[in-house]
């Protein structure tokens, strides 16, 4: 017998139908309590007394200033069919005038539950008064905004009544909010199944517009033509439903996209650029500034646009120092640099914003960042005459963070780079030789073949003037390794350094 069955049997007549309507809230306070007891009351037996003795009797839970039935009684009471239909409609009624009255606000948390003055709470009492279109657009409210509390309760409540037919399984406002509530918990493998559900409907609001946009950026390595084709109509909903901030943000992913592919830049710097209009219209600068750092990554990679791209970066720049936005401004800072490498002449500013980028990365904490830039200067420095000793030290500066972070490919990567460095260093090979093994070893652990087969690649050239046989067997096997990865350049490249190792011997 449940501790409910045993507390119904030693109780006045009665009992179970005042239960069940307590069950209909979510959590109490004395006084709502005896205003629900007074729907469903014991004949003979005062509110009161009965909530007084009910709260002792181990089936009730505190919560600061409020309380709740133990979750097994509750679940057990909305699923009896004890109370009649109209009284627990009434009761829902009676919690849903607690919420929507702002006089009470001031008493919430103390005499009246606080969950009442939140959509969730009063999406749960519409939908259990029989109002589900009120219901469904308070559901909908409930996961407007910044990740809350409310925002679980919601979904819980949402589940709940679903489980106990209150209301259907699989609307879409309660499927959004199920899913948001996952992917903020961390749990993004159970979330887009349910994003996707909601991406398939054909209702133009904001749910459908936000799941394509999560739906697309899962798609857009793999399935190309079904991303772009969801974030086109992600867009097309936001500037049908009035919401342009989506469609900046969707038009920066939708740019993300067609960046990728080297026939589509002109299409992407107009989605970037469009972008970046809306957000500057809307007051937007934390938008501005990331979008305007993408545009300049673009241009980067693009013939005679360095001067573009290097404004792009620098306004990125100047609104992020505005905002005391660190964290971007390290990020930029090293792409800045990144493009200022590779320009001749501008090596010293290169290195300026390295350095820069490292010191905010340190104050703020983020040493992955740091060991990254370290590795970017490092391979700055490699190419400057006299700086073998700088280029060393911030190789190995990365690797202790690294290490330190246990990020074991960041290790192997940066072991590849140091290795490199070392075999053009007269009487440094040996080194040079442990670098690459020990970078070799990492990528074996990890079975990261793209690796294995670049470093396997940079090892057999590295020693093909010592050894022309272990040079050729290196080479081989980053040959057959991207034979098997299918990566055609690379490949290429491979057997023309075959080909000139040969020679040697």
């Amino acid at each position: 017998m449940s501790p409910l069955r045993d507390f119904i049997q030693a109780a006045p007549l009665g009992t179970e139908e005042a239960l069940a309507a307590l069950a209909c809230a979510e959590s109490l306070t004395d006084s709502v309590a005896v205003s629900i007891y007074e729907r469903a009351p014991i004949p003979g037996l005062d509110a009161r007394d009965f909530i007084s003795a009910f709260k002792y009797s181990g089936l009730t839970e505190p919560r600061n200033s409020e309380w709740n039935l133990a979750p097994a009684l509750r679940r057990e009471l909305l699923a009896s069919p004890a109370l009649d239909a109209g009284v627990r409609k009434a009761v829902h009624q009676l919690l849903l005038e607690f919420g929507r009255s702002n006089a009470n606000r001031a008493r919430a948390g103390s005499e009246i539950p606080a969950y009442l003055f939140t959509h969730a709470g009063l999406a749960y009492h519409f939908a259990g008064s029989g109002d589900l279109d009120d219901a469904m657009a308070l559901y909908s409210e409930a996961s407007k905004g910044e990740f809350t509390g409310a925002q679980w309760l919601g979904a819980k409540l949402a589940e709940e009544q679903e489980q106990n037919g209150v209301i259907p399984r699989g609307r879409v406002e309660t499927t959004f909010l199920r899913a948001w509530v996952l992917l903020h918990e961390g749990h993004r493998q159970a979330a887009m199944p349910l994003f996707r559900k909601v991406a398939k409907t054909d209702l133009p609001i904001r749910e459908v517009a936000i799941s394509l946009h999560l739906v697309g950026n899962d798609n857009n390595r793999g399935q190309r033509r079904e991303a772009e084709g969801e974030l086109r109509r992600s867009i097309d909903i936001g500037e049908e439903i009035g919401n342009r901030l989506h469609v900046a943000q969707t038009l920066h992913s939708l740019a993300n996209l067609l960046a990728r592919q080297e026939d589509r830049f002109d299409e992407a710097e107009k989605a970037y650029r469009r972008s970046v209009e809306i957000d500057e219209q809307l007051g937007n600068q934390f938008g501005v500034a990331q979008t305007l750092h993408s545009l300049a990554n673009l241009l980067a990679r693009r013939d005679g646009c360095f001067d573009e791209a290097e404004k792009a970066y620098q306004r990125s720049l100047e609104i992020l120092e505005g905002l005391h936005d660190q964290f971007g401004v390290a990020q930029t800072l090293h792409s800045l640099a990144n493009l200022l490498s590779r320009r001749e002449g501008r090596f010293d500013d290169a290195e300026k914003a390295y350095r820069r980028s490292t010191e905010i990365g340190e104050e703020i904490g983020n040493r992955f960042h740091v060991a990254q830039t370290f590795h970017s200067l490092a391979n700055l420095l490699a190419r400057r005459e006299g700086r073998f000793d700088d280029a060393e030290k911030a190789y190995q500066r990365s690797l202790q963070i690294l290490e330190d972070l246990n990020d074991q490919f960041g290790v192997a990567q940066t072991l590849h780079s140091l290795a490199n460095l070392l075999a053009r260093k007269e009487g440094r090979f040996d080194d040079a030789e442990n670098a690459y093994q020990r970078s070799i070893a990492i990528g074996e652990r990890l079975n990261n073949d793209r690796h294995l087969a670049q470093v396997l690649m940079s090892y057999g050239t590295a020693i093909a003037s010592r050894s022309v046989r272990r040079a050729l067997s290196l080479l081989h096997r980053s040959l057959e390794i991207e034979r098997r990865r299918g990566n055609q350049r690379f490949i290429r490249m491979v057997e023309r350094r075959i080909k000139e190792v040969r020679k040697l011997g």
